[in-house]
């Protein structure tokens, strides 16, 4: 024991010795979404429960995705640090819903309706991630990161964008043709107030600067299932049959009518690369 001892002390004052700290600058950019895998089911129920209706699809469109904050990394020696930052976020993305419903008669004579809709959605975040980081040859190599991250949710807003369009035929031949857009914003006040991701990323420092830039890639595959839609009356009232799922009456009378699929998992996935460079190190 009185070997082993000392053995101890002179292994940790070791990696005291090696132990280095860095702090300094990080910025993000990237594409994100909102999805979510109810209202996929929700949408193809509601198309096999109508018979006129012949498409009712959901798309999820990524949108841009940015990030702006400070990083910290306590690195143990060479190879194994861990690493966090208190960063900004702001994004937008849209999810698409395209309606289709075919009225003609066997002589084609009737209407085709359609709805082409966009619910853009825009929020900002407050964020926290909790890495760790491995080096696979020395401080300034190849690096893979892992851990999780914590979203601190501000306002998220939901711009709805719809256009209706009635098509008349007689005998399979267009006769008029008629357009309403319906255009509403409104905040979307019921949904999660944090969301929690797993991070992986991949990156290495470049010979850059005095002390070298670091860039990574680091995909953000959320944990957090929530619901997400305002209770605005206006929105309501304006909003057509595809996204009227995005206000309380439409999620209420979805749920009804689908009660196995419940609104309630809206996830939020970001894909980020992100520079950062250690202004202070000792």
């Amino acid at each position: 024991m009185k070997k082993i001892l000392p053995l101890i002390g002179l292994f940790f004052a070791f990696q005291q010795a090696q132990a280095q700290f860095s702090i300094g600058p990080k910025v993000g950019l990237g594409a994100a979404t909102f999805g979510s895998a109810n209202l996929k089911n929700t949408m193809a129920a509601e198309m096999n429960a109508h018979k006129d209706v012949k498409e009712w699809n959901v798309r999820n469109r990524p949108g841009l995705y940015y990030s702006l904050g400070v990083f910290a990394q306590y690195s143990f020696n060479d190879r194994f640090a861990i690493l966090t930052d208190l960063s900004y976020n702001g994004l937008n993305s849209a999810i698409k819903v395209y309606h289709e419903e075919n009225k003609l008669d066997a002589s084609g004579n009737g209407d085709i309706n359609t709805i082409d809709s966009r619910a853009g959605i825009k929020t900002s975040f407050f964020s926290m991630p909790l890495l760790a980081k491995y080096t696979f040859a020395s401080d300034k190599g190849l690096y893979v990161t892992g851990g999780f991250r914590v979203n601190f949710m501000g306002n998220t807003y939901i711009k709805s964008e719809e256009v209706k369009t009635k098509s008349q035929y007689v005998n399979s031949t267009l006769s008029k043709q008629t357009t309403e857009p319906r255009n509403v914003t409104a905040l979307m006040d019921v949904t999660a107030s944090t969301r929690t991701s797993f991070v992986l990323g991949l990156g290495t420092t470049l010979p850059l600067f005095e002390k070298g830039l670091t860039v990574d890639v680091r995909y953000n595959l959320p944990l957090t299932k929530a619901a997400m839609y305002t209770t605005s009356a206006r929105f309501d009232d304006i909003a057509t049959k595809n996204n009227e799922i995005f206000g309380y009456d439409g999620k209420m009378e979805a749920e009804t009518d689908n009660p196995n699929f419940k609104l309630n998992d809206f996830k939020m996935g970001i894909l980020e690369l992100t520079l950062s460079y250690p202004l202070f190190s000792n």
